[in-house]
Order: C-alpha cells, then sequence, then structure tokens
C-alpha cells in the first residue's frame, strides 16, 4: 500500500521522521523531498505517485507556509481523490495547527504537540492505512467520504486558492520555480506523456504570470489549451481553466478584445460541463466583467457581474471571497460609472 505525505518545507524534518517510521511499518511512502536534490526538477513521478497512493496524507502544523507549489500540491491531491472516489485523504494536525476549509469534510488525526505525534501517529496512521480495504468508517469513527459532486469538489478548490491568498514569493524563488518546471516539461516531453505536459505548461506560466511576464505566459497558456482541446474537445474543466487563465494573461497585456472571446470560450466551456449555477462559471463571468468594464461597455459589465455575485451569494454566501471580489469590481465599476 502507497501513502503519499504532502507537506510545507518548513515541515520538512518532521516529514521525512514520518516517512521513516512508516517505511519501518513495511508502507510504501512517497515524499518529495526524498525523491528531490537541491535545485532539481520537480520529480517526473509526482503525478504517478497521487493516483498509485491509496492514502494522501497532508501533514500541518503551526510552522506551516502557504506557497503556491503547496497549493498546487494540495489541488493535485484533490483531483486524484476525485478521479479516484476510494482514495483517502488524511489531514494530520499537530498542536494548534489549523485545519483548512477545503479538508473540513476528512477527518483529521490530531496531536497535541510533538511528543505525542512522535508517541502515537506511526500507530494511527499505519491502523488507517489498514482500515482502507476493510473499512474506513471504523477506524476513523463515522469520517466522511469526499462528496462527489461537482459543486462540492469546485467548493473545495476554491477554498485552497483561498488558503493560500496573498502569498508571493521573492523573483528569485519565482525562477527558481520555473526551472524546476521546466525541467518536468522536458522529463513529460521525452516519455510523450501530453497531458502531463499541459499541466506542466499552465502550472509554468502561472510562475511567469506571478513575474508579469504576461507574454510568456500567453504563449505557454495557448500550448497548453491546446494539447488538452485535442484530448478532450472544449467541454472540458482543464480547458477552461486555462482559457480562463489565458483571458487573464491577455487583459494584462491590454489585449481585452482578444480575451473578452477567450473567456466567452471559457464561460460556455464551464456551462457545458457544470451548468449555469456554478462557482467557476461565476469565476469566468466576474472576469468576464472586468474586461467589459475596461472596453468601456459598462452596461454588459454590470449585467455579467450581477450575474456572477447572484450565483456566488447563492451558491457560496455573502461573506465568501469570490462574492467580495465581484462586489470590489461592481464598486469599482460604480465609481467609473
Amino acid at each position: 500500500m502507497q501513502v503519499f505525505i504532502s507537506h510545507s518545507s518548513q515541515d520538512q524534518e518532521i516529514a521525512r521522521w514520518l516517512a521513516q517510521k512508516l517505511r519501518q511499518q513495511s508502507l510504501d511512502v512517497w515524499i518529495d523531498c526524498d525523491r528531490m536534490t537541491k535545485g532539481a526538477a520537480i520529480n517526473d513521478s509526482f503525478e504517478s505517485a497521487l493516483k498509485s497512493s491509496e492514502v494522501i496524507l497532508f501533514l500541518l502544523t503551526p510552522e506551516s507556509g502557504k506557497s503556491k507549489y503547496l497549493q498546487k500540491e494540495w489541488s493535485a491531491a484533490l483531483e486524484a481523490s476525485w478521479a479516484d472516489p476510494a482514495k483517502r485523504l488524511v489531514p494530520i494536525l499537530i498542536s494548534s495547527a489549523v485545519l483548512p476549509p477545503f479538508l473540513e469534510e476528512y477527518q483529521a488525526l490530531r496531536f497535541k504537540d510533538l511528543d505525542e505525534f512522535h508517541q502515537l501517529a506511526p500507530i494511527r496512521i499505519k491502523e488507517a492505512a489498514r482500515a482502507v480495504k476493510s473499512g474506513w468508517d471504523q477506524a476513523f469513527q463515522g469520517a466522511r467520504s469526499p462528496g462527489k459532486s461537482k459543486y462540492q469538489w469546485y467548493k473545495r478548490m476554491l477554498n485552497i486558492e483561498d488558503a493560500a491568498e496573498g502569498f508571493r514569493l521573492s523573483p528569485a524563488k519565482l525562477r527558481g520555480k520555473a526551472d524546476q518546471f521546466e525541467g518536468t516539461l522536458r522529463s513529460q516531453r521525452e516519455a510523450g506523456d501530453r497531458l502531463g505536459e499541459a499541466r506542466s505548461l499552465m502550472n509554468l506560466a502561472t510562475v511567469f504570470m506571478e513575474l508579469q511576464d504576461y507574454e510568456k505566459s500567453r504563449r505557454l497558456l495557448e500550448r497548453s489549451v491546446e494539447i488538452f482541446s485535442s484530448f478532450y474537445g472544449d467541454a472540458h474543466p482543464s480547458v477552461a481553466a486555462v482559457l480562463t487563465q489565458l483571458g487573464l494573461a491577455l487583459r494584462k497585456q491590454g489585449r481585452n478584445e482578444r480575451a473578452q472571446i477567450v473567456l466567452e470560450r471559457a464561460m460556455l466551456a464551464n456551462q457545458k460541463v457544470l451548468g449555469e449555477d456554478h462557482p467557476a462559471v461565476a469565476e469566468t463571468m466576474r472576469n468576464l466583467g472586468i474586461v467589459l468594464m475596461e472596453l468601456g461597455r459598462l452596461k454588459e459589465a454590470k449585467e455579467v457581474l450581477q450575474r456572477a455575485l447572484k450565483a456566488n451569494i447563492r451558491i457560496l454566501g455573502t461573506s465568501h471571497p469570490s462574492a467580495l471580489r465581484v462586489k470590489s469590481a461592481l464598486n469599482s465599476l460604480q465609481r467609473a460609472s
């Protein structure tokens, strides 16, 4: 049985200790700090490890940082559990660590301090791993499996984004991440892993967006959406997600006419898969509304943003960050009118 340990770089030593103890109990453990060398590309087996792991552990301490890389790891883990509902996600909370909102549906293993963690964690995790085949609920006393609706899945994705909101790497660290993603991209191309290549192109584009190199980000996103579309057609969440990012890159370049076309395509793709009343559609509407506002088409922008706000309030509530972002855009529109 394979166990995947997701952890912050600040918790690397704790994660290494846990991996060693679990291996001593005959569990196959995947942990990135064991598979990477300093300055090396992200290990090519990362995605395959998530797919093959039956248990994914989220190690959280009060010192855990929220980096863009960790955000992507969380998102990939959630996608893996969506593709395979038998996969189990287990948060591990040490001391005063806070459970991220996207993991609230999962029963956490809690330890009051590091001493208790060192004493009990290997045993409790081993028992949980054994219970995967015999019945998870018995091990975790009624823990719920993740909801299978597309809305629940996407809402947890939004929570992942909110958990990392405001985190910014320095330009030097961002360039280091770009080097890592480019190394992964080369390996995927050599292996003929086209879908992996599309995901790495999107990851790399995100880094260059942060570096404000919008032209390079745009080119990478266009290649990514071309690959995703060749596999899935237009009506797929991955296609819509890349199109939305592409629309943002075009807007940053001041190419709003092109951004409008791309975002309308993204919204249509999401609507076909997820329906009208969905957070992903509302988020694309928000971006489209901002583009229309910058094009001076204020009436159209107001209509689109109001639709986005109504959807977000209905689905997520008035105080959710997504709803607040739409309200902010409407306030900007009102000042421009």
